[in-house]
């Protein structure tokens, strides 16, 4: 079951799907680095333009995104770093938004049968949230068939330095569709790369 503002639905993943399209999300997380940059040059926006995969640009994003709410830039005292750092924290939370599924078991045989699945790796003991749902990261998840390959689980534990790892769990009908979908939108990541990144407009 599912848990949401409108009630429970078996077997989807999370309703709340972003509907601001990703490359404006993107864009805008660039421009607000770029003002972070301007007033402290601390190599994230240097990093991020120079990727040329969406694994990458996201490892670095994540990166930054931890950054900005952490000792090194918040100790600044400079007000003009606070503000960019308050920006970037606030958007990365909408970018993780697009580039994470949250999936719940449509039932509890689902459940034990992923358990199984996610207690082949250490990491897999923590993978359930305390709602029972898993926090997939799209950037590492493909769908074959009906079996979902998931490279990273957000869990309470773990970090955006941890290494990836290789689980693999089955899906119902219904949960095929959805994740095929979040799984299309968050793969215009790379178009984005390849189209935009490189080639800005001007604030």
């Amino acid at each position: 079951m599912i848990s949401s503002k409108q009630g429970t639905v078996p077997g989807f993943a999370d309703p709340a799907m972003p509907t601001s399209p990703i490359h404006e999300v993107l864009s805008e997380l660039m421009r607000l680095t770029r003002g972070l940059n301007q007033v402290c040059p601390i190599g994230y926006l240097t990093r991020m333009q120079a990727a040329t995969t969406a694994e990458a640009f996201y490892a670095e994003a994540l990166r930054l995104g931890y950054a900005v709410n952490a000792k090194e830039l918040r100790d600044t005292g400079d007000e003009r770093v606070h503000h960019w750092c308050n920006l970037i924290w606030r958007h990365m939370k909408e970018v993780r938004s697009h580039l994470t599924l949250i999936l719940f078991p449509h039932s509890p045989e689902q459940k034990a049968d992923w358990l199984d699945s996610l207690l082949t790796s250490p990491g897999g003991k923590f993978a359930f949230r305390d709602d029972g749902s898993l926090h997939v990261d799209l950037v590492h998840a493909s769908l074959d068939g009906s079996t979902l390959h998931i490279g990273r689980l957000w869990t309470h534990v773990g970090g955006v330095n941890d290494p990836l790892e290789s689980y693999a769990i089955r899906l119902n009908p219904v949960q095929c569709a959805d994740v095929a979908e979040r799984l299309r939108r968050a793969s215009s990541m790379q178009d984005w790369i390849d189209l935009e990144l490189h080639y800005p407009p001007a604030d």
